[in-house]
């Protein structure tokens, strides 16, 4: 049986320059982090990285930040919403509000070219697999709400 799904503080935020590095870093130093894992096959795949996001948020923003080890970072996009899964790496954000069937998708590139998606239920798309999760998904479908951690806002 698989693990129950995370629940994972969101806290407020001081500011910080976006275009500071370091500055994030330090902004995100105390936010709670959830690890990305493979929870649906016997064991990670052989190159499996683990990775840590971290949430936060600052006036009507939520805010995410996910250090992704990666010996080999690239993505072939070029601008803002193309099938990013398609083009290489890309950081994956499900969201929805709670008791809610719709939900939103978020990718960001290395390159931070983003796509932006809205499902109005589960049943309206069901993309391949991706390699990590901060759920712990039975198999590896990712629009399985009843897996989805829940993030509080604290």
């Amino acid at each position: 049986m698989p693990e129950a799904p995370p629940q994972l503080p969101c806290r407020s935020l001081s500011a910080f320059e976006v275009d500071k590095l370091t500055a994030v870093q330090a902004a995100f130093a105390t936010a709670d982090g959830c690890e990305l894992c493979q929870v649906w096959p016997a064991k990670p795949e052989a190159d499996f990285a683990s990775a840590t996001v971290r949430t936060g948020w600052r006036e009507d923003s939520l805010l995410v930040f996910a250090e992704l080890p990666d010996a080999d970072i690239f993505s072939r996009a070029t601008g803002h919403n193309q099938r990013m899964w398609e083009l290489g790496d890309v950081l994956e954000i499900f969201l929805s509000p709670e008791n809610s069937v719709s939900y939103v998708e978020f990718h960001v590139t290395p390159t931070n070219y983003r796509l932006q998606l809205r499902f109005p239920d589960t049943a309206t798309l069901r993309p391949a697999p991706v390699y990590s999760s901060t759920s712990p998904h039975a198999d590896s479908d990712f629009h399985r709400r009843e897996d989805w951690g829940t993030l509080i806002f604290v």
